[in-house]
């Protein structure tokens, strides 16, 4: 079996088409399709290994070239796995070896292709605490107001994606956040990497365990975005409460406290 014959037939074991597989590893699906036909054989060894990993495999296997252990596909994932991403290092592809940091069971009843960890507070409004694991199914695009992950630079966030003609609007779900806005040559800089459609809170969260403190924040004040206030709603009164217990926690005594 040639190199590029493998490559076709792990593709579809894995039921990815051309294009898909070549999004996973940066390249087109021309590109793919000369791979798999042995029109093209030397292969970049950096796409190499990106098509191993993405392919659940191991570069010995695709090549023919590896050991004893190379003699077929990597055993490791089982196919109700995903990839858990991490930072995505420079000069690489999302789904290199090297940013995947295990792979976690699949999220029950959902099509997800790969998940994020999430960290910071920027998504609190949505019910996504720091901690929970965010399932995405991958797709180059998603519907106005849909929580996405984005890849921007090395960094991939979590955000509500807003389009229009001319520029392209990543939202987080807490006031303190600003909008970052893309127009022009800068939108080429923003990949969306697929749509958020799983969520799993890895321990419960400390806001869930204490029963009503946070409702005394119900209805008060907040800046609203665009300028001026609103009351406070039950997510936005948590958030208060996480960082009231925050700012009490890192507190410095005055002097004469104790």
């Amino acid at each position: 079996m040639t190199m590029g014959q493998r490559i076709r037939q792990l593709r579809e074991i894995h039921g990815m088409t051309q294009e898909y597989l070549g999004d996973c590893v940066g390249a087109s699906k021309q590109t793919i399709y000369k791979y798999e036909q042995g029109i093209v054989t030397n292969i970049p060894l950096d796409t190499l290994y990106a098509l191993a990993s993405a392919l659940r495999t191991t570069p010995g296997y695709l090549t023919g070239w590896g050991g004893p252990d190379d003699d077929g596909p990597a055993p490791a994932p089982k196919a109700n796995t995903v990839p858990l991403v991490g930072r995505v290092a420079a000069g690489t592809s999302v789904w290199d070896g090297q940013n995947i940091e295990e792979y976690i069971p699949a999220a029950p009843r959902c099509q997800s292709d790969f998940a994020l960890r999430f960290q910071g507070d920027s998504m609190i409004n949505a019910r996504i605490f720091d901690g929970d694991i965010v399932y995405i199914h991958s797709q180059r695009d998603v519907d106005n107001g849909e929580i996405a992950a984005v890849l921007a630079g090395e960094e991939i966030v979590l955000r509500k994606v807003f389009r229009t003609p001319d520029r392209l609007v990543l939202r987080a779900e807490n006031p303190m956040y600003s909008d970052s806005v893309f127009a022009g040559e800068e939108i080429k800089n923003v990949r969306i990497l697929g749509k958020a459609t799983a969520l799993s809170a890895m321990v419960p969260h400390e806001i869930d365990r204490v029963d009503g403190e946070w409702r005394r924040y119900v209805g008060q004040p907040i800046a609203a975005r665009g300028g001026g206030v609103r009351p406070m709603n039950e997510a936005q009164a948590k958030m208060a409460w996480k960082h009231e217990q925050s700012r009490l926690k890192n507190r410095k005594p005055e002097e004469g406290e104790e």
